[in-house]
């Protein structure tokens, strides 16, 4: 990967700017705006050279386009006449320990360096991007040009969202390529496209957060509160109900998505006890798969007295099964600290003592027992609670683990 820090340097996906030629700052001192594009030389080595750069752009099949990025690769632009008005600009090294880049991937990065540092925008600099984004598609730098190159020579956005799906499909886990195409949608303003494509992508590794957090992007951007999101989250755990990604989603599309949009949470009234409901089958289901038991966390979170009742009855039932997973154990530790605080079924001191001591003892087996690799933060979690509640309601000693 390219060691040069303004090349290599990552970017935060923040809100994006409605034009092209708008981008960091810190980027912008190393590529202006004002350059004028070159002409190209007319000779038939370039021709071959730029209709190979087009072809991997525009629409064609994903093995021509293959097909002409191996043959592109084996072409070094100082071979170029194109690019003999051109001096490369080294990468400079303070390492004692170089990395030894090959010689390809040192001339197209030196012709980059040179020509964004000119502030030149053209067709041959679209070029020397694509074929750096080749070899490293991490590189936010060359990313940055190709948005301003693409304004300055006013090409089409469409034939750009082609090809950067098929640079997405080469690389599903670069942050740097969905950041572009998020870039290329907002400018398009169309996002018809993109949760079946990120559907697709989700195919091949359901918990890639690159995907997820461009769909939670685009569905944000695009103020779309639809519930087919639901429906898509329900097919992902019917696969894989361990999908904790796939949870998570599901929390955002009813929470956090709405609130973004200037609307009311779905998680409340009829909506919330359905969905406490859809989250209690699948804990019935797998008693022993954390995530539906953190969901059910992340819904009770200011609901604990409305559906108090309902939770309790989970746990005493699953218990009373002799049902002894680590992530019940857990939530019933937070269930009798709820129920100590506030006295949902305990209302004399007496009572939340016996509650108390019922949550050192399930501190205490998971400690043991149950969920041994957290032992040390069984022990403290217990110590927390009896240090809160020892005073009001523990009248005996508890013994150490």
């Amino acid at each position: 990967m390219e060691s040069e820090a303004v090349i290599s340097k990552g970017r935060g996906q923040g809100d994006a700017e409605t034009t092209l030629d708008k981008e960091d700052s810190a980027v912008d001192l190393m590529i202006e705006v004002d350059g004028a594009p070159t002409k190209s030389a007319d000779t038939t080595k370039i021709q071959q050279q730029q209709q190979e750069d087009v072809a991997m752009q525009s629409g064609a099949s994903e093995s021509d386009s293959e097909e002409s990025d191996d043959e592109c690769t084996s072409i070094l632009f100082e071979e170029l006449p194109e690019w003999k008005d051109v001096t490369p600009v080294a990468l400079v090294v303070g390492s004692v320990m170089p990395i030894a880049f090959e010689a390809r991937f040192q001339s197209v990065f030196g012709y980059f360096r040179a020509i964004s540092a000119s502030g030149e925008l053209s067709e041959r600099g679209l070029q020397v991007a694509t074929q750096a984004a080749k070899l490293n598609a991490a590189n936010y730098a060359v990313w940055v040009y190709r948005r301003k190159a693409l304004a300055f020579l006013k090409r089409d956005l469409n034939v750009e969202l082609s090809y950067i799906s098929r640079v997405i499909e080469k690389h599903p886990k670069n942050y740097q390529v969905w950041y572009h195409r998020q870039r290329i949608v907002e400018l398009l303003k169309d996002w018809s496209k993109e949760l079946d494509f990120a559907a697709k992508i989700l195919k091949n590794d359901a918990k890639n957060y690159h995907v997820w957090q461009y769909r939670q992007h685009i569905l944000r951007h695009f103020q779309i509160l639809d519930h087919s999101e639901l429906q898509f989250t329900d097919r992902l755990l019917q696969e894989d109900v361990f999908n904790n990604s796939a949870w998570m989603h599901r929390f955002f599309v009813l929470d956090n998505l709405p609130k973004a949009c200037g609307k009311e949470t779905l998680l409340e009234g009829d909506s919330l006890a359905e969905e406490i409901r859809y989250t209690i089958a699948h804990i019935n289901a797998q008693v022993h798969n954390e995530s539906p038991w953190s969901y059910l966390r992340g819904l009770l979170r200011d609901n604990w007295k409305t559906h108090f009742s309902t939770v309790n009855e989970l746990c005493k039932g699953l218990y009373n099964q002799e049902h002894r997973s680590p992530h019940l154990l857990g939530f019933m530790v937070d269930l009798l600290d709820e129920d100590i605080a506030n006295g949902y079924t305990a209302s004399t001191a007496d009572e939340k003592g016996r509650l108390l001591q019922k949550l050192v003892e399930i501190c205490n087996d998971l400690a043991q027992l149950h969920d041994r690799v957290r032992q040390i933060y069984w022990t403290w979690i217990r110590d927390t609670f009896q240090f809160k509640y020892h005073k009001q309601f523990l009248s005996e000693t508890v013994p150490e683990v």
